[in-house]
């Protein structure tokens, strides 16, 4: 493993390596980590097109199920790029994505070969406010603060504000840091999404330790969610207990 790049953003710190593995598999790699070492996108340098890892694979699979009305995505948290560039192949598909850290935007296109779209730069819950009610198919959370997903992206306020800027039926997924059991603050994001959809579900990966730190899916809609358990990605449903609901700081309900 070898580090190429550093540099301390006004938002992260962020870092990319180069390595001979990924998810079990080997080849050339490159990686984008932040300060805590958690890795936020891998590229594969010998198929750039390929989705390495994991959980953007589930979230794209769950897309799939909605294929006959996915025509207008909004994604909050672009990354190196990697679901952005995998929909700016699908001419019948516009995906819109939100970073609020401008640096990593540019990264994307230096040093993983994204060729899609600009990403709008800014916070991804006030551009998503911006938009006209009622204009997306779904809309994608995919961003990380050192302390995880913001608060301002899991609150009551925020899943009612998704829910309004989808037509009926929309689909909602989130990629969350956290553990399968005994973790209050999943448990808490999922019953808030739950007050706000009638659908939802987590997927884990079948395959992480009950207390281990792994990335979680949760998607929610008012309409049946489709997933049918892939051997390409190895999650798989879980069961949360209930929680508290998550609020926004100064909403005082």
């Amino acid at each position: 493993m070898q580090e190429i790049w550093r540099e301390r953003t006004a938002h992260h710190e962020l870092r990319v390596l180069e390595r001979g593995y990924a998810e079990g598999r080997q080849g050339r790699y490159r990686v984008l980590q932040f300060a805590d070492e958690a890795e936020q996108g891998v590229l594969d340098l010998d198929d750039p097109e390929r989705v390495v890892l994991a959980y953007p694979r589930v979230l794209i699979e769950l897309l799939g199920g909605r294929e006959e009305r996915l025509r207008d995505l909004y994604m909050i948290g672009h990354g190196i790029g990697t679901i952005a560039g995998y929909y700016a192949r699908q001419p019948e598909v516009r995906l819109r994505t939100a970073e609020l850290d401008a640096r990593l935007a540019a990264l994307s296109r230096e040093m993983f070969g994204y060729d899609g779209p600009e990403p709008e730069i800014g916070d991804g819950r006030e551009l998503l406010g911006r938009l006209e009610p009622a204009s997306l198919d779904a809309v994608i959370v995919d961003a990380f603060s050192a302390r995880g997903t913001p608060r301002s992206l899991t609150s009551l306020s925020f899943f009612e504000l998704a829910r309004r800027q989808m037509r009926g039926g929309g689909l909602l997924l989130m990629n969350l840091a956290g553990r399968k059991r005994g973790d209050r603050r999943v448990q808490a994001i999922h019953t808030t999404a739950a007050t706000c959809f009638d659908q939802t579900l987590v997927l884990a990966p079948e395959h992480a330790a009950a207390d281990e730190v792994t990335n979680l899916v949760l998607a929610a809609s008012d309409d049946a969610i489709a997933y049918r358990p892939s051997q390409m990605t190895g999650f798989r449903p879980v069961e949360l207990p209930p929680g508290h609901l998550i609020y926004d700081v100064q909403d005082d309900r």
